[in-house]
Formats: C-alpha cells, structure tokens, sequence
C-alpha cells in the first residue's frame, strides 16, 4: 500500500535502535530550539553512516520530524544547503523568532501544491509540512506577510523545495521533487525533470502510435486498402520495469497510456495509474506469474530510454 510504501521510506514507526542515555543525549542535540550547527552534523552523521539510507535510524527515534525530514533530504539529494535552511528554520519558529503566515493558509497551499498525494499518510504530511513551514520560517525576515501572492509564492517554494526539486536551466524549478506531470502531482527522484519525463511518455506514445505501426501482413500489391496495424512496441517499458515484466495495457495500449498518471511507490520506483469512478488503479503486469500485480519500473531508465 502507499502507507506501507512511505513508511518504508522513513515516514512512520519502527523499533527504537537507541538506548536511554543514547537516546537523551540524541535528544538534546536534535531540540528544535537547540544549536543548528551540531544538528546539521548529526544529520550529516546519520545519512553518511547509513550509506545513504537513515530511515531505520530515523524510524527508531521520535525526533522533531523536521531534523527527520533534512536527514532524509541529505540522503537522497547530498543538498548540505537545504538541510540547513530546514533546520535553521525549525530553530527559529521554535524559538518565536519567525513571523509565519496563518497555519490554515500554509495548509491550504500545501494542498494546493502537493494536489492531495500525501491525504492517504498523515505522518509523511506532517513531515513534510513541518519541514516547508521552517523552510518559510528561515526565509520571512524578507517576507511581507500582507503580500498575499508573495506569501502563497513562498510556502509554494518551500513544499517544492524540501520535496528535492530544484531549478532547471531557466531557474525554475521543474527538476525533482512534487512536480505536476501529465496533469496530475507526484514526486519526482533528485535530477529527474518534468520535461524529461513528458518527453518519454512522448516517445512511449510514439511507439504505440497508429501512425508507427507494422504493415497489414493482408497488405500487397493486389490490396493497397489494406489497413495499418497498430504498434504495440512495449521493448522500452520492459526494459525499464523492475523485473523485465511488460504492462498489461488492454487492446487499444495508447488510448490507455494516454489516460495514464505516475504514482511513486518508493525513490525511483514508480507505478502508472488510471481512474476508474474517481478510483486510482494501477496498470497490471501483462504475464508471467505474477499478471495481476502493479507494473513497477523504474522512472529514472524509463527517461533514459528515449535517448536508446
């Protein structure tokens, strides 16, 4: 399930892996409204020393979820610079430091911008809010709080922001992070960019595409009506599935790719969804045994694909 997906990737509970005193001197270090630098190292610390995988320490502490947050944040992306301005931020809205706007405004654009993906796991929105507002926080000694476009701008930024996106070469920021792909949001992994993936699923319906089907084997000189097939080219689907699985795409594949949206299950491994009554579905393996399964790939080799 997606809870049990965003669990897997730090947001949730596990057996703490520390003893009192350990866990008493962790958690002086780790204060909201303790020293930033000790917290950065310590930070630092756990995502270096978990080769880039803290959430098992993470998941056995019931730390800030803001210092979890920019610990998970340096292990995927290595941005020493967000995790800083997280928990500068967090320091400073514990300490009262911080004039932040109204709690249901930066609620409301937090939903806004994240489109709801996060409604199923109230511990991975908490977390992330939490680390979008000390994000804002960090950041509202320039903010003019009766600016109402300028204060929606911001929280917009941090949400994007603490979720790994950063700008492309116009500057803006369509590169990782919650980013609106195929009309609908998700979160895409460090370096992965919305026009990438749009690209893709181009070439993907390019495969697909009528217009790039085989010839009729009914086709011969004798019979120039023949019709053309449709494609049915899934070779770069498969290559980039986790398992080498194809999807199972019904008889009319490009119609049904066409209605198709991404769903991340965990870093880079994605599902592709449809609706059905309002109903997220995920697109099943086509064979083997395993056929009613979600298809799994990899979003990553998926855009690497088109340049194959």
């Amino acid at each position: 399930s997606y809870d049990t997906a965003m669990t897997g990737q730090g947001y949730g509970d596990a057996p703490g892996l520390f003893g009192a005193e350990e866990k008493a001197a962790i958690d002086a270090v780790i204060d909201p409204k303790a020293d930033m630098a000790p917290k950065l190292a310590l930070a630092e610390a756990f995502a270096g020393a978990t080769r880039g995988k803290p959430d098992t320490v993470l998941r056995g502490m019931a730390a800030d979820p803001t210092f979890n947050h920019a610990t998970m944040m340096l292990a995927k992306t290595g941005d020493r610079e967000l995790a800083r301005q997280i928990l500068a931020g967090a320091q400073k809205d514990a300490l009262g430091t911080a004039i932040l706007p109204p709690e249901k405004q930066m609620t409301m654009i937090f939903d806004q911008v994240t489109g709801g993906i996060y409604e199923d796991n109230p511990k991975a929105k908490k977390q992330v809010m939490a680390a979008a507002r000390a994000y804002v926080a960090n950041g509202t000694s320039v903010l003019d709080l009766e600016d109402e476009d300028a204060v929606a701008e911001a929280i917009a930024i941090g949400v994007q922001r603490v979720t790994g996106a950063t700008p492309d070469a116009n500057g803006e920021l369509t590169v990782g992070g919650v980013q609106d792909v195929r009309g609908m949001m998700t979160t895409l992994p460090p370096g992965v960019s919305v026009r990438a993936v749009e690209r893709a699923f181009d070439v993907l319906e390019d495969d697909l595409s009528t217009d790039r089907g085989f010839v009729s084997p009914m086709m011969s000189a004798q019979n120039p009506d023949a019709y053309l097939e449709p494609a049915n080219n899934l070779s770069r689907m498969k290559r980039a599935s986790i398992d080498g699985s194809a999807p199972d795409l019904g008889a009319d594949p490009l119609s049904w790719l066409r209605q198709t949206y991404l769903v991340q299950v965990q870093d880079d491994v994605y599902e592709l969804h449809y609706s059905i009554d309002g109903r997220s579905t995920p697109v099943r393996r086509a064979d083997g045994a395993k056929k009613n399964a979600a298809w799994r790939f990899k979003l990553s080799d998926l855009v690497s694909e088109v340049d194959r």
